[in-house]
């Protein structure tokens, strides 16, 4: 359940801050859902969300896994991964891979639809 809080006027418009949802992830959900018909809504909205959330723990799996096989703990521990640099060689490869998957995501949005549904 969404709640609003009234901040003072700004310009003659009321000011509202919804602390559950972001706007923007609504819009992005009017802007994925936007060819789909008034009778599968639910549905892609439901395969929506299991999607992103797929998506995120698939992610997370990728970057650690990346991250603990660079930084090799089984050769010698945490301090001999330290001192030869392969905690640094770890981050500094697991930021790259996220930098990439960014940068496809941002690629990918391009392919979106241009226009959200419309809201009745």
């Amino acid at each position: 359940m969404a709640t609003a809080v009234d901040l003072p006027a700004v310009a003659d418009r009321p000011a509202v801050i919804e602390t559950s949802t972001p706007k923007h992830a609504w819009t992005g959900f009017a802007v994925v859902l936007g060819e789909i018909g008034d009778h599968e809504v639910g549905s892609a909205s439901g395969l929506l969300e299991s999607s992103q959330q797929l998506g995120a723990s698939l992610g997370v799996a990728v970057l650690a896994t990346l991250f603990f096989s660079t930084i090799s703990l089984e050769k010698g521990g945490p301090q001999a991964a330290m001192a030869a640099g392969r905690a640094l060689l770890a981050a500094e490869r697991t930021l790259l891979v996220t930098l990439i998957m960014i940068v496809v995501a941002f690629a990918a949005g391009w392919l979106l639809p241009r226009r959200a549904r419309e809201m009745h």
